[in-house]
């Protein structure tokens, strides 16, 4: 009973680890591995919050040949198109989003 309990509790905290994640895309090259690993979290339909620096969007415009949307309202139907999935469960908090859950430390895990 004690072995099936333990493993209970273990399954529900990976579970619950595996919640949200937030993914920061900077201003250092190699803007591309961040775009995949995004691709493939939406894929797994995991709960992201996604930030861009202002850096990352003049590198991702050099290393992708493409215009960033100057409107953070347009960053998810660009990178829809441009990652070929929805990113339904992709939230990108603006810089000036100091009530999002990344912001507020209302995200941090659970001790």
């Amino acid at each position: 009973m004690k072995r099936w309990i333990e493993s209970d509790i273990s399954d529900k905290r990976q579970e619950q680890d595996r919640t949200m994640i937030t993914l920061a895309i900077t201003g250092a090259s190699g803007s591309q591995y961040g775009l995949r690993l995004l691709q493939l979290l939406a894929r797994e339909k995991m709960t992201v919050y996604c930030l861009f620096s202002t850096a990352s969007k003049v590198v991702m415009e050099t290393e992708f040949d493409a215009t960033f949307p100057k409107t953070d309202s347009s960053i998810p139907s660009f990178l829809e198109k441009r990652l070929d999935c929805s990113l339904d469960t992709v939230r990108f908090p603006t810089e000036n989003d100091w009530f999002s859950a990344v912001a507020s430390g209302s995200s941090a895990p659970k001790q």
